[in-house]
């Protein structure tokens, strides 16, 4: 509860950019500001110690203390970034920023976050400015480049990859080189394009009233400014101080030629994305995913891909608005249904719920396998996900009671939740996800023995999960019962399944020491 409470304080605090802070007398403010001062550090203590629900309480008091505290919004962002909350962590980004307007870190922190929520046009702003305080990092050039290419500014975006290709020297990065390399080649001839337009209308422009006639040299003349001598009239971007970036004068001039756009094969794209996913490199697979949805937005089995890789990267908001969209497109599609309902279900369990008890259930479905579980040992690392094959219309009825029971939850409506589960389960007896969910509704309600029952169920259905685990260390704690908690506990923490969420790892390790002290 005070956990909760703190998290209020964080966005009245947060407040508008522009608020100005109330007036108070000089040493009311001082102490104020010193208090500020003790939370702050010991949030970074906690933050060191790797205690992040702490660390999160004493900046929010640090912040309630002192609304200016640079610092503690910034620590503040980042582990609500790193918890998956990205439009909170951007707004306590912004207020960091703009209380130190020369802090690097803070502008690359909120432009890395900017980009994830897919605010290209701000992503790229907030990297410029990064750049600017940082010229040497090629990080927020190839940042600045891939914001600018999913705005649509291929020549901007062209010139930004240059800039970080003359910055990279790390041989680590070589991978990113040769990204960087791929990208210009692919953009090209739309910056070609671009710029040729860009020509064809300024020629078009009526030219104003010109001066009288004077001798020209013979030599080709420079070009000259606009008439009557005056400096040519500013972009809006320029009159609105936004920096951009142009092509060097050492490249070839663009040919007369009209380039042609390379189209995207949507398919190759998809199949590149599948290729990282399988080897875990989730951003390569990412920008493949975006590259096949901005080729062809209508893609459902792109922007559920794209969802299953933002959910990996603890993006949950992300995944979200894709699988939404992708069922706009195709409202039948259950892999995208099941999804968000397993979203729904982890913003559930990142609320603080009674009695100290944590909700847990399953990050990703799996289908359902009748084989028990020998032992609490780590889950097997998962295989790429296959299609989902038509469901039975029992078991598409057991979906949709499931997602119900899942919205239920996350409403705080348990009693109205566990109705939907018990039907979704008696439809679908060794339905794993069903059973984890019905599981964290009694939690909530205090019924830990219950729990426990549906806990070992799902383990039993699906035992590649690892959320049954943690659900049952939960429900053992609670019951007193301290060797089997720790004993899963510590399973859970030692897992590799695509279910077990870091953060939830950390919480689990940390429990189970604690509990083996006393």
């Amino acid at each position: 509860m005070r956990l909760a409470l703190t998290l209020c304080a964080l966005a009245l605090a947060a407040g508008p950019v522009g608020a100005a802070p109330k007036k108070t007398t000089g040493k009311a403010s001082a102490a104020k500001k010193a208090r500020a001062a003790q939370m702050r550090e010991r949030g970074l203590a906690a933050v060191a110690a790797g205690r992040e629900d702490e660390a999160l309480e004493d900046f929010g008091l640090a912040v309630e203390a002192d609304p200016n505290d640079q610092v503690a919004h910034h620590e503040i962002g980042k582990i609500l970034f790193r918890r998956g909350q990205v439009p909170e962590a951007i707004g306590h980004f912004r207020t960091a920023v703009r209380l130190a307007p020369k802090d690097a870190s803070a502008w690359y922190n909120l432009a890395f976050a900017q980009r994830t929520a897919q605010k290209f046009p701000d992503a790229a702003e907030s990297y410029r400015r990064y750049a600017a305080l940082a010229p040497e990092d090629p990080d927020g050039y190839y940042g600045l480049a891939e914001s600018l290419r999913q705005s649509g500014q291929a020549g901007g975006a062209v010139a930004a990859y240059r800039q970080y290709l003359e910055k990279e020297k790390r041989p680590s990065e070589q991978k990113w080189v040769q990204r960087a390399n791929e990208r210009i080649a692919e953009l090209q001839p739309q910056a070609d394009m671009e710029e040729q337009a860009a020509a064809a209308l300024a020629a078009a422009v009526p030219p104003a009233a010109a001066p009288a006639p004077t001798p020209t040299p013979t030599a080709t003349p420079e070009p000259s400014s606009t008439a009557g001598g005056q400096p040519p009239a500013e972009s809006p971007a320029e009159a609105a101080g936004t920096r951009t970036i142009v092509h060097g004068t050492g490249e070839p001039a663009p040919t007369g030629k009209l380039a042609v756009a390379v189209p995207v094969d949507v398919g190759a794209k998809i199949a590149e994305g599948d290729s990282a996913l399988a080897a875990k490199d989730f951003r390569m697979a990412l920008y493949a995913y975006q590259d096949a949805i901005m080729a062809d937005p209508k893609n459902v089995p792109a922007r559920v891909k794209a969802g299953h890789v933002y959910a990996k990267m603890g993006h949950d908001p992300e995944a979200i608005e894709q699988w939404n969209k992708a069922i706009a497109l195709d409202p039948s599609n259950a892999e995208a249904q099941e999804a968000l309902g397993a979203a729904f279900a982890r913003r559930e369990m990142r609320r603080p719920a009674p009695q100290g008890t944590r909700v847990v259930t399953v990050a990703q479905p799996a289908a359902a396998a009748p084989a028990p579980a020998p032992s609490p040992a780590p889950a097997p690392a998962a295989t790429p996900p296959t299609p989902t094959p038509p469901a039975s219309g029992d078991e598409a009825s057991a979906r949709r009671h499931y997602s119900a029971g899942v919205a239920l939850i996350h409403d705080r409506k348990y009693e109205p939740a566990l109705a939907e589960l018990d039907q979704a389960i008696a439809l679908r007896p060794a339905y794993a996800n069903a059973l984890i969910a019905r599981g964290s509704a009694r939690i909530s309600l205090g019924r830990f023995q219950e729990a426990a029952q549906d806990y070992a169920a799902a383990r039993a259905a699906d035992p590649a999960l690892a959320a049954p685990l943690f659900g049952l260390a939960e429900a053992y704690r609670q019951l007193g019962d301290s060797p089997r908690a720790i004993e899963l506990y510590r399973a859970f923490a030692a897992s590799n399944a695509p279910d077990a969420q870091p953060n939830l790892k950390a919480y689990a390790k940390q429990t189970a020491d604690s509990l083996s002290r006393k």
